[in-house]
């Protein structure tokens, strides 16, 4: 009884080691993401900041964070940031609005479908847990920009976008107008 006990503890302890690593992990590579804005600004372009780090972490996703202006054209950029990221991020277009969550394969459920006949995609989503999930507010096509963005930082193992259909998304996809970027492709397309 006492090994169990060892063993339970010892897995919790492991448990939250690995959160807390997390989230350190998480703080630091958003403080280094502050000097996105200061590397654009060096540059020669001018950046708006419409919300703090803090908003953009716990705000509402998919609202601009920045406007950014170089050589007479105008770029909005929204980034999109969760803490997980070795699994797979998806934006869900319902009937009336939009939904991005955070999904996590299951360790102990690994594979548990081998032998369905049912899509790849579906097993995938079967055998994951959501971590988090929050509500997307896209903003309306504006042809005032050059571009409008998704930032997604950091960027995750793998972006999906499912309507009324599956879609594997990459940098340079769009969604609802709005195409979706890591960040050296941001600054590569800024300052072309």
């Amino acid at each position: 009884m006492a090994a169990i006990i060892y063993a339970i503890g010892v897995l919790l302890l492991a448990a939250f080691s690995y959160g807390l690593y997390k989230i350190v992990w998480y703080i630091v590579k958003m403080l280094g993401f502050t000097r996105f804005k200061k590397d654009l600004t060096q540059k020669g372009a001018t950046v708006e900041q419409k919300r703090g780090i803090v908003g953009t972490v716990f705000g509402k996703k998919g609202l601009p964070d920045y406007i950014v202006n170089y050589n007479g054209k105008k770029y909005e950029i929204s980034v999109l940031s969760f803490v997980s990221t070795h699994g797979r991020w998806n934006i869900e277009k319902t009937r009336t609005r939009f939904f991005i969550e955070s999904r996590r394969a299951s360790k102990i459920f690994y594979k548990k479908s081998v032998n369905s006949s049912a899509p790849d995609h579906v097993l995938e989503h079967q055998g994951e847990g959501r971590v988090s999930r929050k509500e997307l507010k896209i903003s309306p096509i504006d042809p005032s920009f050059e571009k409008q963005i998704f930032l997604l930082y950091p960027y995750p193992k793998k972006i999906t976008y499912s309507d009324a259909n599956y879609h594997e998304l990459y940098v340079g996809d769009t969604v609802e107008g709005h195409v979706v970027m890591d960040i050296k492709t941001v600054s590569e397309q800024i300052f072309l």
